[in-house]
């Protein structure tokens, strides 16, 4: 599904399957840049992504400039697309290829994008950035991105043509169209992890790691004041839904098949079963982030540094595993880290102890969807630390969030998330 002996680009393909920008990996290939079966070629680290990978110690992004005039902005090109005029915006961090019209939503896509690249460098851990700019593409028209699209992948095309609303990933290349102003921020952050561990990581995340962290990304709102967007991860009401509704009817999947599974097959499965593997992703990403008292947080810092430099093939060795685990995991190496089955990732990283990190996880999940946390979803909040602040038990004891149990899950059920006000929402077109 991956790895293929030859060096063979592949993409990271992503389809918009609801009112916000759910974005999903729909065929096969999800990364980019020639990879190896071959461990004589590369034994420890995979090979780096399209450009060098920056390794002096990491420093803080570039500022970005909020001014209204859009100082972020350091030169406005020409540009032609295959079919129409265009501009190329260039900041620090992005080059933006664009032929959208609106002068206002073109500075709010700089300013975003200026922004994303600071939340992706330090919210998780302190990463460096790319040692280069990276290409965006976002068109005005779907009909614009559909001829690019031919004209860049041939032969290839035909799978994302197929596809509804949305874009893909190729060689760190965002390649998206204009949804209406929310749905497009949202999917130019999501996208844009996956840009950014194109590259920058030497070793590849597993799948349930970098889609989580991609839909981790999502959250945020524009300030109704300055006009600046602010990233909080969970001001995702789309995730949250999805979640709060997959718990409601008993159809969440168990952590276990979540960690060895990939995105394209639950695809298979329909629309619904894969909004949920997104959305419980997004909660998997929280739950390393706070879950159990943030015991697993300075883990998640040491993976996400350790694909930076190469060295998770070390770090997976290092855990200690009977003899027969340790084969299937050289094994498993020599394709890459990718599909390393999930197990070893968190004995490594997180904890030996697999049922705890199962059952914490199940327990994490039903107090998001407790009945009164959309209002902290609304604010951007954890849930989670709201129930606790306010003195509240957790919502379940035995893990209602994949047993099934219909009356387990009615007593998760919540009220609808309030809509945000219209203060709050992106610029128009």
């Amino acid at each position: 599904m991956l790895a293929r002996s030859t060096p063979t680009p592949r993409h990271d393909i992503r389809a918009l399957l609801s009112t916000a920008a759910l974005a999903i990996a729909a065929v096969a290939g999800c990364r980019a840049g020639p990879l190896t079966d071959d461990p004589r070629a590369m034994p420890e680290t995979e090979p780096a992504r399209a450009g060098s990978v920056t390794r002096a110690p990491v420093a803080a992004p570039e500022p970005v400039g909020m001014a209204p005039n859009g100082a972020v902005v350091r030169a406005v090109e020409p540009w032609r697309s295959t079919t129409r005029e265009g501009e190329r915006i260039i900041t620090p961090s992005f080059r933006i290829h664009t032929t959208m019209r609106s002068e206002e939503f073109k500075r709010l896509m700089a300013i975003f994008s200026e922004r994303a690249m600071a939340h992706w460098t330090t919210s998780l851990a302190p990463l460096p950035a790319p040692d280069r700019q990276l290409d965006t593409y976002v068109f005005g028209s779907r009909d614009e991105w559909a001829a690019h699209t031919r004209t860049k992948l041939g032969a290839e095309a035909g799978a994302y043509l197929a596809l509804g609303r949305g874009g893909y990933t190729s060689n760190a290349e965002a390649i998206l169209y204009d949804i209406g102003p929310g749905d497009t921020l949202t999917i130019l952050a999501h996208e844009g992890w996956h840009q950014f561990t194109q590259s920058l990581f030497r070793q590849e995340l597993p799948p349930w790691l970098e889609e989580g962290i991609a839909a981790y990304m999502e959250g945020h709102r524009i300030s109704p004041e300055s006009g600046e967007p602010i990233f909080t991860p969970w001001r995702n009401f789309e995730r949250f839904g999805e979640l709060r509704d997959a718990v409601r009817r008993g159809r969440t999947v168990p952590i276990d098949q979540i960690l060895d599974s990939t995105a394209q097959e639950y695809l298979a499965d329909g629309r619904d079963r894969l909004l949920t593997y997104y959305a419980q992703v997004w909660a998997l990403v929280h739950y390393l982030r706070e879950g159990e008292d943030g015991a697993y947080g300075s883990g998640l810092s040491r993976l996400l540094a350790d694909c930076v430099a190469g060295r998770v093939s070390d770090t997976l060795r290092s855990a200690p595993m009977p003899q027969d685990e340790a084969r299937a995991l050289d094994r498993a190496l020599r394709r890459g880290t990718r599909l390393v089955p999930g197990r070893y990732w968190i004995r490594a990283y997180f904890t030996p102890d697999l049922e705890r990190f199962a059952s914490g996880y199940r327990d994490f999940v039903d107090d998001i969807v407790a009945r009164g946390s959309g209002d902290a979803i609304w604010r951007g909040r954890s849930p989670v630390l709201a129930r606790r602040a306010a003195g509240a038990k957790p919502a379940s004891s035995g893990g209602s969030s994949s047993s099934g149990s219909d009356a387990a899950a009615a007593a998760v059920v919540a009220p609808p998330v309030p809509a945000p006000p219209p203060a709050d929402q992106s610029p128009r077109r």
